[in-house]
């Protein structure tokens, strides 16, 4: 399905093998910078046992281009949570790298328009009873400092995708937040957001945040297990489990079965400014050390 994303989401805490990946040379209006790719990417999606891979975009394609249109939506429409950015469809904000990534960049231009790039997968996968599903995407930060991303909000997250059903829309939709963080933090804290209304709207979120190394790529992932009387949605870093959510904790059945047994789709962004990050400010700097690298971004169905 193609992912329209019409209500609003208010609130929300809401490649190829080569041994030497080739830097890339980004130019704009108004920033340009050479970026070591880091070798430590995964080039495509990695088998998991006892797993298979149901779906997965590896990101291969000339440089410079757009993402597959048949795998992703660059949603251009309004933004939320005060967020200041525009999103766009060019590539100048989301490209391919040539080598196997994409490419989310953050960019200001003379008149102090920040723009970016907001990624829906077209695609949107349920687990099924007595079985687990993961997803998961192999990712790289930019490495500019703190100082220079203020403001500066990347994620990898899915939505349900009732989200896009006026009946029901966001929260009741459920969404999973399993990379997010904000103003160059290297500390990820994973997050649900669920609820019958806005008004109701509730969330379970990481209180100790997990930390890793920016500048590197790391592999995010979630994994519905929907094989034992207790179900849960767990969070893995590079294969470790580091948050993990149980049925009993929502307490809702209801709202359960949104989180846990209905389809959803991911998003790869980077948003400027809004509730969680605070505003840019002049120091805050766009361009791909303020972005996001993707290396590929798959769903898993247990055997």
């Amino acid at each position: 399905m193609s992912p329209k994303f019409l209500q609003k989401i208010m609130n929300k805490f809401t490649g190829k093998s080569e041994s030497s990946k080739t830097a890339i040379t980004q130019t704009s209006a108004v920033a340009q910078q050479v970026v070591q790719d880091s070798s430590l990417a995964t080039d495509s999606a990695p088998s998991i046992p006892g797993f298979t891979l149901v779906w997965s975009d590896d990101f291969n394609g000339p440089a410079g281009t757009a993402v597959n249109a048949n795998n992703w939506l660059s949603y251009t429409g309004p933004v939320y949570n005060n967020e200041i950015e525009r999103y766009t469809n060019s590539t100048a904000n989301a490209q391919l790298s040539g080598s196997g990534q994409v490419y989310i960049i953050p960019l200001k231009d003379n008149t102090g328009t920040w723009t970016s790039a907001r990624l829906h997968g077209m695609s949107s996968f349920t687990c099924d009873p007595g079985h687990a599903m993961i997803l998961q995407a192999t990712i790289r930060l930019g490495t500019n400092s703190p100082g220079n991303q203020q403001g500066i909000w990347p994620a990898f997250w899915a939505l349900g995708e009732s989200v896009n059903v006026p009946s029901v829309g966001w929260p009741q939709s459920g969404e999973w937040d399993i990379l997010e963080l904000t103003n160059g933090s290297n500390v990820n804290n994973a997050t649900i957001h669920f609820g019958n209304s806005l008004a109701s709207q509730q969330m379970i979120h990481q209180q100790v945040g997990t930390s890793f190394t920016a500048g590197a790529y790391h592999t995010w992932g979630i994994k519905v297990d929907r094989t034992s009387q207790q179900e849960t949605l767990t969070w893995y870093l590079d294969g470790n489990q580091f948050f993990q959510v149980t049925e009993a904790q929502v307490n809702d059945a209801a709202q359960w079965d949104d989180l846990a047994h209905k389809p959803f789709f991911p998003i790869l962004n980077v948003a400027v400014g809004g509730d969680m990050p605070g505003m840019p400010n002049d120091q805050t700097l766009g361009g791909m050390e303020s972005g996001m690298q993707v290396s590929y971004v798959a769903f898993y169905k247990s055997n």
